[in-house]
């Protein structure tokens, strides 16, 4: 009998090692050959290819920027842009640009940042890439896990998870990223909050069909690829508002705003505001983005107490399925 469970026990074992080797065999097809496949926090049987291979979609390495008020891009009113205001530096990202990239290396006083968007997530996030005493460079890998954009970088071709900012498989495994606050707003509202921005160059070097939309209404359908569970019966592709705060998650229905608008809420004794600027077209609706439904730009702020400052946090507006799927303990906000 224990021979047999024996047996058993080791023909499970090569079983898992062939599935894991295949997933790493076809991960490495895609080129990623320093990927230290040894070390993994996650399983390969969640990870897709999105279709593209690596580099497929090509980040911006070299972004060109023009001051705001300059920029032809300003016919464009109500498209949406992803805003950093960032060590007394104000840039602005275009989502129209950054549809067809995913991925902006750009330096803010010398030091790298990566400014990424998953279309298939609706997630706008910025990191800061300077650590371990240097700068790093990152890449769209074509891999998609609960459909989110899964990264790369440069030096060690480690998989990082675009919605988190953390290292799944490679050398940087369960590394976290810093991010930055970032808020998501139109082109008006942006001119009307930072005249003195500098916006990305629509001069990337390549040719896209930059303002149109390659998901179109894709955000009255379904997911194209597999996601996670979650616990709710509502439209996985719902809209909601993601707070992070001291490590913990938060979240609100974007349906339920006028509930929290300008208003102050309390969360383990900090106070935050929620403010809206204006609206933006929604970029995963219509063909064509400035076409596309206008729907609330939001973001959350913490109130010092003893000076009144706000501290923009780290908030923005997601689909349901992608908050809730890599934050499933996040607390729903009720007013």
């Amino acid at each position: 009998m224990k021979k047999y469970i024996y047996i058993v026990l080791c023909l499970l074992c090569l079983l898992q090692s062939i599935t894991f080797s295949v997933s790493v065999r076809k991960i490495k097809s895609l080129g990623f050959d320093k990927t230290n496949f040894s070390k993994s926090s996650i399983s390969l049987e969640d990870v897709f290819s999105g279709g593209p291979s690596k580099d497929g979609i090509p980040s911006i390495d070299k972004p060109k920027f023009v001051a705001l008020k300059f920029s032809v891009l300003n016919q464009y009113k109500t498209e949406p842009v992803i805003v950093i205001d960032y060590k007394n530096v104000v840039k602005a990202y275009p989502i129209r640009l950054l549809m067809w990239h995913e991925i902006v290396n750009d330096k803010i006083n010398q030091e790298s940042i990566v400014i990424t968007f998953c279309p298939l997530c609706n997630a706008g996030i910025v990191y800061d890439t300077n650590f371990n005493g240097k700068n790093h460079r990152f890449g769209v890998s074509g891999l998609l896990r609960n459909s989110d954009m899964i990264f790369y970088d440069d030096e060690t071709e480690t998989l990082w998870q675009q919605f988190t900012g953390i290292g799944l498989v490679g050398d940087y495994k369960d590394k976290s990223l810093k991010h930055i606050p970032s808020m998501l707003m139109s082109f008006e509202s942006l001119l009307k909050k930072y005249p003195q921005a500098q916006i990305l160059s629509s001069k990337t070097g390549f040719n896209r069909r930059y303002g149109k939309n390659p998901y179109a209404m894709y955000d009255e359908g379904n997911t194209y690829f597999p996601t996670f569970p979650i616990n709710s019966r509502k439209n996985k592709l719902g809209r909601l508002l993601g707070i992070l705060l001291d490590g913990k998650a938060y979240h609100f229905a974007l349906n339920d705003l006028n509930k929290f608008r300008n208003k102050k809420i309390e969360i383990d004794g900090k106070i935050l505001k929620v403010r809206v600027h204006g609206k933006h077209n929604a970029a995963l609706n219509k063909a064509s983005i400035r076409q596309s439904k206008l729907i609330n730009s939001v973001s959350v702020y913490q109130i010092n107490k003893l000076t009144k400052k706000e501290e923009l946090l780290v908030s923005s507006t997601f689909f349901r399925f992608a908050w809730l799927g890599f934050y499933p303990n996040s607390k729903k906000l009720n007013k």
